[in-house]
């Protein structure tokens, strides 16, 4: 039997938005720290697309951390 591992998580769409921003700021924070870079140079490379494979290395791993700590915590939530 397979196991059914898409969870609803119930959230106020006020709520969601303000997450969202949190979310956003924090994953900044944390790439523009990790890559030793300034908030307008994250934006730069952000709306040109101009990071090194080194950096999009360093970015996977970010994200992949981030996305594992915010499913933790929705799921603490549910």
């Amino acid at each position: 039997m397979q196991e059914d591992t898409n969870t609803q998580v119930k959230i106020s769409f006020a709520a969601y938005y303000s997450f969202v921003d949190t979310i956003k700021n924090d994953l900044r924070s944390k790439i523009s720290e990790a890559l030793e870079i300034s908030s307008k140079t994250f934006y730069n490379k952000l709306n040109a697309d101009s990071w090194s494979n080194i950096e999009r290395v360093k970015i996977e791993e970010i994200f992949q951390e981030h996305l594992n700590n915010l499913n933790s915590k929705l799921n603490q939530n549910v």
